[in-house]
């Protein structure tokens, strides 16, 4: 992956490069309009491509203008068809955010006073368990849940809550590949996103989140047999340049070094 941002439709974190959120569909415009303008390069060195060997062809006096002009009218349709496609893609979802009407939003703000007063009831009682049943059910059906005030810390949460539920398996049935990056990439964000000066998480969330933050690093060391020199070498490995994490890169250390996974 590379930066991430959060969808405004559901509140997950994706990919900033993709076109659309690969949880519940919603089009994400800019990186619809990168791969757009990426296919365009691509179309454009291609058309560079069948010149040069057009010109090729012609020195050597074997020019064929017929073959030329099909292959050049191919690749200015395909372009063509790939804008008017992507085109479409950008007016629904323009259409779509166009429909809600000041109503809609006062609906909205609304829903949120009073679901996330529920939330911070949760919160505060440290019933995190009844709190991501809730989130996950509003936010299935459609509600704005990540502009909640503690949404960060309950996105910590779901991270711990995942690692958890996945080596309960793990106890069971042995590590297979999903689950030894999971627990990699899970136990590595809490490792240093939570060292790091911009975490997001106020002194109380943080206090709250610490118990948590503990049992990740014990399995990191523990059971997963690093220690804490070389989590800060790898560091650079995992992480991309705006200090995001890179799965495709945790799946290389994982790979690495899950042989001494326990």
């Amino acid at each position: 992956m590379s930066d991430l941002i959060k969808c405004p439709n559901c509140g997950a974190d994706i990919d900033a490069t993709l076109s659309k959120c690969p949880y519940c569909g919603y089009i994400n415009i800019k990186g619809a309009e990168d791969q757009y303008m990426d296919k365009l390069e691509e179309m454009r060195n291609r058309l560079d491509v069948v010149d040069d060997e057009a010109r090729d062809e012609y020195k050597k006096g074997l020019f064929k203008p017929l073959k030329v002009i099909i292959i050049v009218s191919i690749i200015v349709l395909v372009i063509f068809l790939t804008a008017l496609l992507l085109s479409a893609r950008i007016d629904r979802a323009n259409k779509d955010a166009s429909t809600h009407t000041g109503e809609d939003t006062l609906a909205e703000m609304k829903w949120e006073k009073e679901h996330y007063a529920l939330y911070d009831e949760l919160y505060d009682s440290g019933d995190y368990e009844k709190l991501t049943e809730a989130i996950y059910k509003d936010r299935d059906e459609g509600h704005s849940v990540h502009r909640w005030d503690h949404y960060n810390f309950y996105t910590y949460y779901i991270y711990y809550k995942e690692t958890e539920d996945t080596l309960k398996k793990v106890d069971g049935e042995g590590w297979n590949d999903y689950s030894s990056v999971i627990v990699t990439y899970n136990c590595m964000y809490f490792y240093y996103m939570l060292n790091d000066d911009d975490e997001g998480l106020d002194e109380t969330e943080t206090e709250k989140i610490g118990p948590f933050a503990d049992q990740m690093l014990e399995i990191l060391t523990d059971r997963l047999g690093y220690d804490e020199s070389q989590l800060d070498n790898l560091r650079d490995r995992v992480l991309n340049q705006y200090g995001n994490f890179d799965y495709d890169k945790v799946k290389e250390v994982t790979e690495e070094y899950k042989s001494r996974y326990k």
